[in-house]
């Protein structure tokens, strides 16, 4: 009963998954923000682990797309090379 009145007075759970993904996404938060957010992961286990999740998925996401990024520039540089040698060999 303690938690949830604490729970409820500190931030609630569909406010807190709001402020992490704030964060998470590069938003600037407040002082108090990011202390009743501190607050609730520390009593709340689902938020804690929703946080978990929200951080391995921007991480593995991030990964793909600097990997597809890559590539992109490789093909690019590919096919810049080869239009390089048509027209040298048209002259």
């Amino acid at each position: 009963m303690f938690r949830k009145i604490i729970h409820w007075l500190i931030m609630p759970c569909s406010k807190a998954t709001q402020e992490i993904e704030k964060q998470e996404g590069g938003y600037k938060m407040s002082l108090l923000q990011r202390l009743r957010l501190k607050a609730h992961l520390a009593i709340c286990k689902w938020c804690s682990a929703y946080r978990k999740k929200v951080v391995y998925l921007d991480k593995k996401l991030s990964t793909i797309i600097r990997k597809e990024q890559n590539t992109l520039l490789k093909d690019i540089d590919i096919q810049n090379f080869k239009d390089n040698i048509k027209e040298k060999i048209k002259k």
